[in-house]
């Protein structure tokens, strides 16, 4: 690290030392407004140094010479003034244009150039709505950069005839709960009236509301009368189905929007679905359904401990891609709940149940989540029916009664014996409530869970393990099982439906060119890196700037000997040095305790170094060790986090006491998380962005990164976390800040990003003295539906912050937003059977047949896939302000993969997406330890109320969440 120089002292309490701005980020904003900014070189010759924010007399001296001490703006300053902001002379000049409208554009601060609605400059979360929706830019070229390599995709080329589709709207009355009962009711009618009311059509249906036929019914409107008889426990029941006319879908415009011909901006979706309709209708027979996959025990199956086990199964898609329509076929898995009696499944999932004893209060609240809304089979009577559970009585089975038909009230046990000859074994637990229109009572004791309900919880880590191990497949047998799967299952010889609709499928893969785009050189501290296969060693390297740790500690929440944790100490301190961070010894003894104790353990530290160090000097880092991941994890995080104001380390006991050669990688891989929580920073592609595209990151330029985290599903009340990271280190993209917001529950479209934003730029001011020209926001978890609310809520609440930081409208930062999509089931198949791994290499790029028919997108690879297939990331780009070439974009994203600050390898989605997702995770666990904090009979409802904690300064300026 090169020698710090001291700047003079500001006058007043506020003056601090200077510090010269450089491209080095130290991540202390909070220190500028509290006066204790210090000085540092930088490689601008016009560094200048940043004092307090009521001193103002100080002056740095950098590597660059001093300047003037400043304290932080709380809007930017205005364009013109070059003496604050550095930016070239002809970037004032350049006129600042916001587009609001696609292909219209409208000037700041004046009256608007085109017809579209001025943007709202209003700092609330609510978003404005433009007179003419975004759309997607074409794609404006295609990629040339790499070398050319052939590989297979699973999508299946399509022929549809060229006919139109008829769609019908379905009402059920009484109204449905089930798509299952939907589904038997429309077999029933379809069985029924075929011949006589349909002219002997075959009609596909969604169970819900929508039904298609391949020519039009002989009516407009018609009521059937279908009477669904006893199956399955269900009583026999009497329904009206009306079935209206609704539209005639026209191929016509499917093969407009796929030739790239007419008006036609966005895909047919309502064509798109007939299809897929069509295509699920036939498997819909065979194989439990869940969206678009199918699964079966016949496929495999695996007991995955807790009363859960895994299926396999496969999904099925309708795309329009470059090539045409295709159909996306690939394996996919899910958990299930086995088919057990109700005792049985409780005692696998709740670890101390004794049936006997009834349940605690924590058992009590475990169980009603587990079962909720499940569906159970009775084994007293010899009729079979069905049920869906509710709840769980407050009472136990002893204490429950009820009123017969005539008046007369009865105890649940004395009823089961009179009626059923079963004595109640387990008086002393609940009963399940039934949903329906009054409260019925079941024993747990003669219910049985249905087979074929899928899990929607989160699996635990060893659930977690054992599913990726039962799913882990090489390419090669994925794909021969993919083909068997499409000679067998999707024999369109054999489908009824598929001949209906006129609808052919390939059977084989699409084959198509690739590029492999070149890797690139990363730099270190004095020497130049250029990662093999994906990949690097930094044994010989030193982190490009070591950060300095002078006030740390450490907290042991094991049984680890004394000697072993001062050995642990003693051999981290080495390896950091080594790597080139200043790591003291701990300031402040290493304190031991039970992990139930963090809160008195982790107080004392703070208290314990308070005592003996100057104000304004807390403990940069604690290291803490755990014998396991706990749930007090998150806790902890929550304490540190947002009341002491702490960076801390998590440590597993058994990576601790590894063997040699396995500890000291532990110990590089502690190293890298370390350093860039202290401030520090790793290492640097060695071009950096001005170089990469000097037509664009020439200009200074914030990379975004969002994600937005939703609530477990069948869980109604928790609030959604968005989180936003930005890069604060131009020419470089290697640092990140980050802001967190909660909002409400299963609401993708992030509502206070107009805020984040503002927040996150002011701080890229603070750190660089710059103001971005140039804005790349890569938004992570977004459905391909949800294109267009991103694109005109998102983009516009961004426009909106510019005007928030200058609000005479002379500021309008360039923006290219991209989605960024992993949930997706593309694979890439190498054609080169002696790749290594078995997977395509990293760096493997597609924006060819496979990709939109006309947008900007593109598949890339860009990490080595280990184990099972590797998964490619989709790159959408929904706006392009900068003019990327597909290149230029491509080049670039595979670049930044290499920069993840966690490990030596390249990534599989670009860097600040993948932090946005650790921040959003993260802000959960604080979600989380809040609403625990309430109690079990509130926790939910807290969650949903609460703000999400604020994290304090002395975290949120650094990268705490790696």
């Amino acid at each position: 690290m090169p020698p710090r120089r001291e700047g003079g002292r500001g006058g007043g309490r506020g003056g601090g030392d200077g510090r010269a701005p450089s491209q080095e980020w130290r991540g202390q904003e909070e220190e500028f407004r509290q006066g204790r900014g210090r000085g540092r070189g930088g490689r601008n010759p016009d560094g200048r140094g940043q004092g307090g924010r009521e001193g103002g007399g100080g002056r740095g001296a950098g590597a660059g010479g001093g300047g003037p001490s400043r304290a932080p703006l709380e809007a930017f300053p205005p364009l013109g003034d070059r003496r604050q902001q550095q930016i070239p002379p002809e970037t004032s000049q350049r006129p600042r244009t916001i587009v609001s409208a696609a292909g219209s554009q409208r000037g700041y601060g004046g009256t608007p150039a085109g017809p579209s609605a001025p943007v709202s400059s209003s700092s609330t979360g609510d978003v404005p709505t433009s007179s003419k929706a975004l759309v997607p830019p074409k794609r404006p070229d295609r990629g040339t950069v790499g070398q050319k390599v052939t590989i297979r995709v699973n999508h299946f080329k399509m022929k549809v005839k060229d006919a139109p589709i008829f769609h019908y709207d379905v009402s059920i009355h009484p109204a449905v709960g089930s798509k299952g009962i939907a589904r038997a009711l429309e077999r029933q009618l379809v069985s029924q009236y075929r011949a006589s009311e349909l002219n002997n059509l075959l009609p596909v249906y969604d169970g819900s509301k929508s039904l298609y036929t391949a020519r039009r019914l002989p009516f407009e409107q018609k009521d059937f009368k279908v009477t669904l008889p006893e199956e399955e426990g269900r009583r026999a029941r009497e329904f009206k189905v009306t079935i209206k006319f609704a539209a005639e879908l026209d191929p016509y415009q499917m093969d407009l929007f796929l030739e790239g011909r007419g008006a036609v901006l966005q895909a047919p979706y309502e064509f798109l679905q007939a299809l897929d309709v069509a295509l699920r209708e036939w498997p819909m027979k065979s194989y439990v359904p869940s969206g678009r996959n199918f699964f079966d025990p016949s496929f495999g199956r695996l007991a995955l401990e807790g009363g859960f086990e895994a299926w396999k199964g496969f999904y099925q898609s309708v795309r329009p891609t470059m090539q045409g329509l295709v159909l996306n076929v690939d394996l996919s898995a899910a958990a299930f709940y086995e088919a057990l009696p109700v005792l049985e499944f409780l005692k696998k999932s709740l670890p101390y149940f004794d049936p006997s004893r009834g349940l605690s209060d924590g058992d009590r609240a475990k169980a009603k989540n587990l079962l909720n809304r499940l569906k159970v089979e009775v084994t007293h009577r010899n009729i079979p029916r069905r049920y869906r559970i509710s709840g769980l009585s407050l009472r136990p089975t002893k204490a429950l009664t009820f009123t017969t038909d005539s008046g007369q009230e009865v105890k649940v046990v004395d009823y089961f014996w009179t009626t059923y000859k079963h004595k109640i074994q387990y008086p002393e637990l609940p009963c399940l409530e039934l949903q329906g229109r009054k409260t019925t009572y079941l024993p747990m004791e003669v219910c049985k869970l249905a087979a074929g309900q899928k899990y929607q919880g989160k699996l635990n880590e060893r659930q977690t393990t054992n599913m990726l191990r039962f799913t882990c497949q090489i390419p090669a047998v994925r794909e021969q099982n993919i083909k068997t799967l499409m000679s067998n299952v999707h024999d369109f010889q054999q489908n009824d439906y598929a001949a209906e609709f006129g609808i052919q499928v390939a059977k084989s893969m699409t084959s198509l060119h690739a590029r492999v785009l070149p890797t690139p050189s990363l730099r270190y501290s004095s020497n130049q890196i250029t990662p093999s296969d994906g990949g690097w060693n930094m044994m010989r390297s030193r982190f490009l700037r070591g950060g300095v740790i002078r006030r740390w500690t450490l907290v042991n929440f094991t049984r680890l000997a004394r000697e072993d944790v001062d050995a642990f100490i003693s051999e981290l301190i080495q390896r950091c040095v080594a790597v080139g961070v200043q790591m003291d010894p701990p300031v402040i003894p290493p304190s031991s305790g039970r992990l139930e104790q963090y809160d008195t353990l982790l107080r004392n530290a703070v208290r314990n170094h308070a005592s003996k160090s100057k104000p304004g000097e807390g403990l940069q880092l604690v290291v803490c060790l755990m014998d396991a991941k706990h749930q007090i994890y998150g806790d902890l995080k929550k304490l540190c986090e947002t009341e002491l104001g702490l960076v801390t380390q998590v440590c597993l006991k058994k990576n601790v006491m590894k063997e040699y050669n396995s500890l000291s990688q532990y110990l590089a891989n502690l190293a890298m998380k370390i350093n860039v929580k202290v401030g520090g920073q790793n290492m640097d592609l060695a071009q950096d962005l001005r170089l990469m595209v000097p037509s664009i990151l020439g200009k200074p330029t914030i990379i975004f990164g969002a994600d937005v985290s939703h609530p477990m599903a069948r869980d109604d009340t928790s609030p959604s976390i968005s989180a936003v990271v930005a890069s604060m280190d131009w020419p470089s993209a290697v640092k990140y800040l980050a802001r967190a917001r909660s909002q409400r529950g299963r609401v993708e479209m992030i509502e206070h990003l107009h805020d984040m934003v503002v927040d996150l730029m002011r701080a890229f001011f603070t750190h660089t003295r710059l103001k971005p020209e140039r804005l790349l926001f890569f938004r992570d978890g977004v459905s391909e539906g949800q294109f267009s609310d991103v694109l005109n809520n998102e983009v516009q609440a961004i426009q909106r912050a510019f005007l928030t930081l200058q609000p005479n409208g002379d500021y309008c930062p360039q923006i290219t937003f991209v989605v960024v999509q992993k949930r997706h089931h593309t694979r890439f198949f190498p054609a080169d059977n002696n790749v290594v791994s078995n997977n395509v290499r990293p760096g493997t790029v597609v924006d060819t047949e496979i990709t939109h028919p006309r947008e900007f997108d593109f598949y890339l690879c860009s990490h080595r896939g280990l184990q099972g297939t590797s998964r490619p990331t989709h790159y959408h780009v929904l706006l392009d302000q900068n003019g990327f070439r597909a290149d230029q974009l491509q080049t670039l994203v595979n670049s930044l993969c290499y920069t993840y600050a966690r490990c030596t390898k390249a990534v599989s989605v670009i860097p600040p997406a993948y932090y946005a997702h650790l921040v959003a995770y993260r802000s959960r666990l604080h979600v989380d330890s809040v609403a625990a904090g309430a109690g079990s009979s509130s926790a939910r409802a807290a969650a949903a109320e609460c703000r999400l904690p604020e994290v304090l300064p002395e975290v949120r300026n650094y990268m705490y969440y790696c």
